[in-house]
């Protein structure tokens, strides 16, 4: 198992106790990951069996249903497993709502997509924050996952700011400042 991707649905636990939403983590490693290994695991990150299940299967199996997310694995005998990452969010029909496709992300701004996609009330600056991350990972490549989206949002704004800023400046000094003082 991936001890960021636990640790973040540890801290998802949390923020949704009471809510019909349950959490899945399948295994990457179904050689190592026996049922026993993955008991011990969950009770590492106290996982409430009621409401999140860590799953293994035939090689094959877990495998094909990892490629299936664009999940790819490659044994390393220094790093052991080195894997890219898919969270899915699944509404209660079945359907795949929504994929993150990195690690990092924000287990608050989660919660409010997990209480949207419930129609549950939920946060609403959590859940612009959740929409801001995924459009700022998908921008910019996985290079931000985890980021804020309102602080992406606000760098963004700076940004701009500054840029018009400049550019203002410049146009004052080219076209309306006269250097010769001759106007």
């Amino acid at each position: 198992m991936c001890p960021l991707i636990s640790a973040n649905f540890h801290m998802l636990q949390e923020k949704i106790t009471g809510l019909p939403i349950h959490r899945v983590e399948i295994t990457l490693d179904p050689a190592y990951d026996t049922p026993s290994v993955l008991a011990n695991y969950s009770r590492r990150f106290d996982a409430d069996p009621d409401r999140w299940t860590l799953g293994t299967g035939p090689v094959k199996v877990v495998t094909d249903f990892a490629a299936q997310f664009g999940i790819a694995v490659f044994a390393d005998p220094v790093a052991g497993l080195i894997h890219s990452e898919a969270t899915a969010i699944v509404d209660r029909n079945g359907t795949i709502v929504d994929i993150m496709n990195e690690a990092a992300w924000n287990p608050d701004s989660v919660a409010a997509e997990l209480r949207s996609v419930a129609s549950i009330p939920s946060n609403p600056i959590a859940w612009l924050d959740y929409q801001l991350s995924k459009t700022a990972v998908a921008l910019c490549g996985n290079s931000l996952p985890g980021t804020s989206g309102l602080l992406a949002l606000a760098l963004v704004v700076v940004i701009l700011a500054g840029a018009t800023w400049i550019l203002y400046r410049w146009a004052r000094i080219i076209f309306v400042d006269d250097p010769a003082g001759e106007g």
